[in-house]
């Protein structure tokens, strides 16, 4: 009894580090895209501002801060991978734990 409490533990607490990884991949991901997307939103409302007016930051070092950013988002990517297929191989595991059940 206490090898099925103990497989459903594990199998619970793989599911669990798979949701975090995927949450924590998500977040990451999604502050270095918002932060991407405020650099371009600054980029144009300036254009908007005053269209012949020599931008403040030069384009050089604002596509840098764009690709760093965009860098960070590309950090998250690898903890969402890693998450999904955790979680994806234990969705396997108790599936075919079920149908052993099944057939004894």
């Amino acid at each position: 009894m206490s090898s099925k409490s103990s497989k459903s533990s594990k199998s619970s607490k793989s599911r669990l580090i798979a949701w975090m990884l995927i949450l924590v991949g998500l977040t990451i991901a999604g502050v270095g895209i918002a932060l991407v997307l405020v650099e371009i939103s600054s980029m144009y409302q300036h254009v908007l501002d005053d269209a012949l007016a020599t931008p403040e930051i030069d384009e050089q070092a604002r596509s840098g801060r764009m690709l760093m950013r965009l860098g960070l988002a590309a950090l998250g990517l690898p903890l969402v991978l890693a998450g999904t297929l955790m979680r994806h191989r234990a969705r396997i595991r108790r599936k075919h734990a079920g149908k052993a059940r099944e057939s004894n």
